[in-house]
Parts: structure tokens; C-alpha cells; sequence
């Protein structure tokens, strides 16, 4: 009875969440619930996993990628996606040129498919990784494209936490799991783990801080009506989540210590902009000197026989291996890695087998850039520094006019890089940051060249008659109902 009656609770909680939203931005169109529900796919578990319990496991007894539920349930909304950019009226050629570098590496990875050992499972993953930009464009096409980015941030958590927690207090067969080789419980709540758990806490605890100090700053908008309590209730429900089990037989901690590290990290170096805000126009420079420090610092630590990483590994009560990282996987995958150095196995062809000489059950190099190593190679490598690059460049052209955003964006890119030297989340999919890393590159509004609410482009302004623009001013609308009958005839 009382599970049936929290359940109750968490919905109503989740519709005043929801009505928050709506007051939080109400100017935008429906069409923007897509790339919300994309996001919300990727910070929770497949719906094979809701519904069928499982990996799906195709008529000749080999194990396929995903299930067919998730696969038609993403390709619906690609197809949803793409005949609202239709509408939108994007212009493809000024976009990729704006991001040349992003669908330099997207074009890469397809290439590398004709020399992957398992080209039809890779061109699958390939599919649903460029999804994601199609998902990036529809949020930038909005009338407001930082209000949309806002909102659909905003949405992911006020969905995911409260049914975390739900899950993990009264459901806890399904939002309770256990170490694979400890056996210790570990909080899963909606998410696939608890690192995607993790990551999703952090994110959203970040949002919150800075969110707070653009009020103060007077850059973000006030909060509205009963925002401030909402915010509040689910920041306790995170910090909650992100303190790990207490009870079911947990001997230690079993929090997401890397989710952990990289939320104070990003904390850092938001408070660090922000304090000194009126340098950064040097801001290349301080980089240099600090990657110079960095360096400088490592070397004397190696010379001493001190490993960074074991450092911060005993600081967060993880062992000095980084749980059999640096012993167990990283030897055993780089000789591998090696093998093709320039151009990769191919892209989406790992892990889809055993490697020879890895005795853990697992399906991540637990490091971004050596599995980025192993698919795509050196080019590969060269192609992400060149799109991380990009965004660097994007987020400090805007510090002048939009420092807040500016700030977010460099704050999440540090966040991001550090989170993959433990754990694998560049170019995949399903993961949650990898997404976010995709929207914050192409989401930055002077590059928009399509139309956007009932806003045409100069051009078309000076050139489309009086009833036209009123036929498009009325079509964001109807974007989400066109694209959704267009993907069922589909």
C-alpha cells in the first residue's frame, strides 16, 4: 500500500514540476519535447529493459544491438526530428560549415565502418550517435534556443530524480542493483547504473549552483512561482541519490566517486571564471600556463614515483587502480589499441566480442579517449581535439555578450574531458554527457541561418509575401503534429 501511495506522490510532485516548466519558458513550441524525450531515453534505462526485460536475442541465437522496441522507438524520433527541420526550413550546407569539425568526425566514424569487423552493428550505433545533432538542431532551431537548452536540462531532471528516488525507496528490485564483482548494492534508480545516476545528480546539482549565482548576478531569469521550493526538494532527493545506499547490507561506499570529483572540479572552474571574469580576454594564455603547471606538476610526482590518480582515488575512497583500471583493463587494451594506430578498428566494432587477455566482465575501456583510440585511431583523436576545439572557440567568443552561458559551456567541456579518463561516455549514444557535449557545440544561436518560432531570417523577411510570413509564423505550432504523421506513414 504505502509503495502504491508514494507512487501517487512522485506523480503529482512531477506534474507541479512540470507546471514549473511551463512557467519557466513559456514560449516555446511542442516540437521541443523530441529532443526531450531523446535526452530522457538516454539518462534512463531502454525500454527493452521497462518492458521486456533484456537484451533482445534475434532467430539465429546471436545477440543484436538493443531491441527492436528501442530501435523503431529512436528512429521515430529521428524521422519526427527531421521533418521539423524540413519545416524549420534549416539550411544543411551553412549548419555543417558551422560545425565542420563535429561532422568531420560524424563522417569519420561512418567511413571507419568499411573497414569494422561488424559493419551492420556499427552502422546501427552510427546511426543513433548522429541522431544526436539532428536532436541539437532542433533546439537551436527554437524561437529561444538557450531558454529551449534550459528547459529540456530542466525536464531530464525533473523527470529522472523524483522517479529515482521512487524507485530506489519503495521499488527497490528494480532501483537497487549490486556490484558485479563486489556485490555491494549500488543505487540505480531509473538510470542503466549508478555512474549514469551519477552523472545526472552532478549535472543537475551544477545547474542548480550556477543557475543560483546567475539570479544574483542578475543574468538569469528570477524564479517564478513556487520554483525555488521545487528546486530545492529535488536538490535534497539528488544529494540523496549521490550519497549511495546505507542499508541492504552495504559494507562501504558506494557512490559514483567520479561523478563526484568531476562536479567539484566543474564547480572550480565556473567559480574561477567568474572570479576573474575581467582577465579572460587572455584566457588562451592562462590556459597555456596552467596546462604548463599541470605538466610540470606530473613530472615532479613521477620523479618522486607519486601517481596522481592514485591521490585522488584514496582522497575519494577508491583504490590506488582506479577499481583494476590501471592494472586490469588499460594494459590489456592498449597493446590492442596499437594494432591500428592510425585509422582504428572502425567505429561501433568493440566490445561486440571478447578482447583476448581481459578477464573482467565489462563493456567500456573505462577511458574515453583510448576507447576513441581503439575504434578511430589517430585521426580519430586528432578529429574530437579539433571538435572540443570548436565549442572551446564558440564558448569564448561568447564571454562578452552571454557570460553566463559562456561560463556553463567551458565549465561542462572540463567536466566532460575529465569524467572520460575514468569512464567512457565520447561518441556513445546512449550516454547522457556525450548528448549534452553534442547540444553545447552546436546549440550557439548567431549561427542559426533557418527560420525559428514566427522569426524569419532577414533575407527571407525582405523577400516572402505578407501571407507567407503569416503561414510561417504559425507552423512551429503544427511542427511536432506534421512530424509525427509524417514518421508514422513512415
Amino acid at each position: 500500500m504505502i509503495p502504491l501511495i508514494a507512487l501517487v506522490a512522485c506523480l503529482f510532485f512531477v506534474r507541479a514540476l512540470m507546471n514549473v516548466d511551463r512557467q519557466c519558458s513559456p514560449g516555446l513550441s511542442k516540437a521541443l519535447w523530441v529532443p526531450t524525450v531523446w535526452f530522457l531515453y538516454c539518462a534512463t534505462r531502454p525500454l527493452s529493459e521497462w518492458f521486456q526485460g533484456g537484451l533482445f536475442v534475434d532467430s539465429s541465437g546471436k545477440i543484436g544491438e538493443g531491441s527492436f522496441v528501442d530501435r523503431y522507438f529512436l528512429m521515430v524520433l529521428l524521422v519526427i526530428g527531421l521533418v521539423i527541420l524540413q519545416k524549420r526550413r534549416i539550411n544543411w550546407q551553412q549548419t555543417m560549415r558551422n560545425n565542420r569539425w563535429l561532422f568531420a568526425l560524424f563522417f569519420f566514424m561512418l567511413v571507419s565502418i568499411l573497414w569494422s569487423e561488424f559493419p551492420f552493428i556499427s552502422l546501427k550505433r552510427w546511426v543513433r550517435t548522429t541522431g544526436t545533432a539532428i536532436m541539437a538542431l532542433l533546439v537551436l532551431s527554437e524561437a529561444e534556443p538557450y531558454e529551449a537548452m534550459h528547459a529540456v536540462l530542466r525536464r531530464v531532471i525533473y523527470i529522472v530524480i523524483p522517479f529515482s528516488v521512487l524507485l530506489v525507496k519503495y521499488y527497490p528490485a528494480i532501483g537497487v542493483g549490486f556490484g558485479r564483482w563486489s556485490g555491494e548494492p549500488l543505487y540505480m534508480g531509473a538510470s542503466t547504473d549508478k555512474n549514469t545516476l551519477g552523472e545526472v545528480c552532478s549535472l543537475w546539482i551544477f545547474l542548480y549552483i550556477w543557475t543560483l549565482v546567475g539570479r544574483r548576478d542578475k543574468t538569469n531569469a528570477p524564479a517564478v512561482r513556487g520554483q525555488n521550493m521545487c528546486d530545492l526538494i529535488v536538490v535534497l532527493m539528488t544529494l540523496y541519490l549521490m550519497k549511495g545506499p546505507s542499508g541492504y547490507g552495504a559494507s562501504s561506499a558506494t557512490y559514483s566517486a567520479t561523478s563526484i570529483a568531476v562536479l567539484v572540479f566543474g564547480l572550480g572552474v565556473f567559480l574561477a571564471l567568474r572570479r576573474f571574469k575581467a582577465h579572460l580576454q587572455n584566457l588562451g594564455g592562462w590556459m597555456t600556463l596552467a596546462l604548463f603547471g599541470v605538466g610540470l606538476m606530473a613530472l615532479t610526482m613521477d620523479l618522486l614515483d607519486v601517481s596522481p590518480a592514485s591521490l585522488v582515488a584514496a582522497a575519494l575512497g577508491r583504490q590506488a587502480n582506479l577499481t583494476g583500471r590501471g592494472d586490469l583493463i588499460w594494459p590489456v587494451l592498449l597493446p590492442i589499441a596499437w594494432q591500428h594506430p592510425v585509422l582504428g578498428a572502425g567505429y561501433g566494432s568493440s566490445w561486440v566480442k571478447p578482447f583476448p587477455g581481459l578477464t573482467l566482465a565489462i563493456n567500456e575501456a573505462h577511458n574515453g579517449y583510448l576507447e576513441v583510440f581503439l575504434e578511430l585511431g589517430a585521426v580519430g583523436l586528432i578529429l574530437l581535439a579539433l571538435a572540443v576545439a570548436m565549442m572551446f572557440r564558440k564558448a569564448k567568443n561568447e564571454l562578452a555578450e552571454n557570460f553566463g552561458w559562456a561560463a556553463f559551456r567551458m565549465s561542462y567541456l572540463a567536466m566532460f574531458l575529465l569524467h572520460n579518463w575514468t569512464e567512457t561516455t565520447l561518441l556513445r549514444s546512449r550516454e547522457v554527457l556525450w548528448n549534452l557535449f553534442v547540444l553545447f557545440a552546436v546549440v550557439y544561436p548567431q549561427e542559426w541561418t533557418g527560420l525559428a518560432g514566427d522569426k524569419a531570417s532577414p533575407a527571407e523577411e525582405e523577400t516572402a509575401p505578407e501571407e507567407d510570413a503569416l503561414a510561417i509564423a504559425g507552423a512551429p505550432n503544427s511542427d511536432l503534429d506534421n512530424g509525427i504523421r509524417a514518421a508514422v506513414q513512415w
